[in-house]
């Protein structure tokens, strides 16, 4: 006799099958054969605010159970500002409970989304903000009992501060990064490019590029072809969750800030959601064709593979995209 057919006679003969109770014990009898993996830690390092796909990945990590987000630290630029708009949106999405540090403050400013977040104080946020963000994420990993894994999507001067301030991280953090251009360049072309990440602070992009941890990066060759179109954007258009409305009002002033509201089109699909790609990444790699390369960081932003190079792990070719526009729908719409 097998298991289940064992647990169905008993609690038929016993007289709790008919009361209900057996879909409830036989789910707490399987449970420890589908136990849930802890989640994974991790510190979304992020340019929020220079580019919309930023906050499309930030809304698809608080819909990953997968990973368990320590702290959110802003960076490149104005750093101040781009916290109110991250402070806003985790307000928002009722996730005060994660921790803001503001990262290394630079001239410039927080990006075309600014104005979706000009009247929201820091402050008010209800969660903690450090004002020295790098030093906390040097302690958050330092301390953390498991690696964490450590999402880039937009230039590293923190990771260049990080790694100056306490070198030691690199034993117990590991890097998923939106960062470089391969094989192919912006709109899939054939010609790699100076990557804005890289290129927008490319020593910092060397330092991360070079420390002795383990770089996973999404570059160009698939992060950049990355759009939400047809009925899987107009669900979330459409959608009454808070959280997504406040993404597509975001959308709507950067587009409008940005290029006068000529680059993109809100209403019928995103923008490049670069960004969302180490998420993924973090969670379904089987999905993409990921191979050890090596690569020099040039002075004029190029990622060039190089033999004498540093060794990373890039994310080159999809294998099925299908499947990762399917995931993202559904954990957005999650929410």
């Amino acid at each position: 006799m097998d298991r289940k057919t064992f647990i169905h006679q008993f609690f038929s003969f016993t007289g709790l099958l008919s009361t209900g109770h057996f879909g409830l014990l036989q789910s707490l009898s399987a449970s420890k054969y589908n136990r849930i993996k802890k989640p994974v830690p991790v510190i979304f390092d992020t340019d929020i605010g220079d580019d919309i796909d930023d906050i499309w990945a930030l809304a698809f990590l608080l819909a990953s159970p997968e990973l368990d987000i320590k702290m959110l630290v802003t960076d490149s630029n104005d750093t101040i500002g781009k916290a109110k708009i991250a402070a806003k949106y985790l307000d928002i999405a009722g996730r005060t409970d994660i921790p803001i540090g503001i990262g290394k403050q630079f001239e410039g400013t927080a990006g075309a989304q600014l104005p979706w977040a000009e009247d929201y104080d820091l402050i008010d946020y209800p969660g903690q903000v450090f004002e020295n963000g790098v030093s906390k994420m040097a302690e958050l990993i330092t301390n953390s009992e498991d690696e964490i894994i450590l999402f880039t999507v937009g230039p590293v001067p923190n990771i260049q501060e990080l790694l100056a301030l306490e070198p030691a991280v690199t034993d117990n953090a590991r890097v998923i990064a939106m960062s470089g251009s391969i094989d192919k360049g912006y709109k899939n072309s054939d010609v790699p490019a100076a990557e804005y990440n890289v290129k927008a602070y490319s020593k910092a992009a060397h330092k991360m590029y070079s420390a002795e941890w383990d770089v996973l990066i999404a570059p160009l060759d698939t992060a950049g072809i990355i759009k939400l179109e047809g009925e899987q954007y107009r669900s979330i258009l459409n959608s009454e969750s808070s959280e997504l409305q406040a993404i597509i009002e975001g959308y709507r002033i950067w587009n409008q800030t940005f290029m006068g509201g000529g680059l993109f089109d809100p209403d019928n699909s995103s923008s490049t959601l670069y960004d969302t790609l180490p998420i993924y990444l973090a969670i379904h790699p089987e999905n993409l064709l990921i191979r050890n390369i090596k690569v020099k960081v040039t002075k004029d932003g190029f990622t060039k593979r190089d033999s004498e190079g540093y060794s990373v792990r890039a994310a080159l070719r999809w294998k099925n995209m299908i499947h990762f526009k399917n995931f993202i729908t559904e954990r957005l719409m999650s929410l």
